[in-house]
């Protein structure tokens, strides 16, 4: 169950796992929004290359933290 929602400001890339572990990269067009089980600190991320799963659409995708956290504005509801 999601715990957060943000609202993508500016478009961003992340990459969605298909079978066979095939890598697929996604835009997350301006716009959109995602939610995130996971608690996302408020504070910037002190390593540039971690990621974390967001739900887009019914996929999960990873993105990095520091790009949820610099073009994703929180939001109460999935509907905000």
């Amino acid at each position: 169950m999601p715990s957060q929602y943000f609202r993508i400001t500016t478009d961003t890339i992340g990459v969605r796992l298909e079978r066979y572990g095939k890598q697929v990269a996604v835009t997350i067009p301006a716009g959109a929004t995602v939610a995130v089980s996971a608690p996302v600190p408020l504070e910037r991320a002190a390593d540039p290359n971690r990621c974390i799963h967001v739900v887009w659409e019914d996929r999960t995708i990873s993105l990095f933290l520091t790009d949820l956290q610099d073009r994703g504005l929180r939001v109460t509801s999935a509907l905000a």
